[in-house]
């Protein structure tokens, strides 16, 4: 059974910890090299070729399918690549959060970006998919 907004088992949920690594990438630094890619349609700066190892840009989908498209484009990752998820869907910002969290990956940087928000996931240990796929 699904809990529903108001039910008294939605305060189960926890939100996410950042796990932020001020040397991987700074706020400012994220925001900058997502709209470049969103303007340019690829990275402007070589750093974010370092810092990003894949791409899943699920904007315009909706849940379920922005976190089963995380989970698979995840376990093609090795173990501390990162993956950008670009979405606008509100309920796949929040499904997001729990799958890294469940997935035992990592989130190191979260923005709100124009219309769509944007995650920056670490592929923490070996996973098939996670328990969201």
């Amino acid at each position: 059974m699904y809990a529903r907004y108001g039910d008294p088992r939605m305060k189960e949920f926890v939100s996410v910890e950042f796990d932020a690594i001020p040397e991987l990438v700074s706020d400012s630094e994220f925001r900058s090299f997502v709209e470049a890619y969103i303007s340019e349609g690829c990275f402007a700066d070589d750093r974010a070729e370092d810092v990003v190892q894949g791409i899943a840009d699920v904007r315009g989908r909706r849940c379920p399918y922005p976190v089963r498209r995380m989970n698979k484009m995840l376990t093609s990752l090795q173990q501390g690549e990162r993956l950008l998820v670009l979405t606008d869907d509100p309920v796949a910002k929040i499904d997001i959060r729990h799958a890294v969290r469940a997935n035992g990956d990592y989130l190191r940087c979260a923005a709100y970006i124009g219309n769509f928000d944007a995650f920056l996931i670490e592929k923490g240990r070996a996973h098939d998919g996670g328990v969201w796929s």
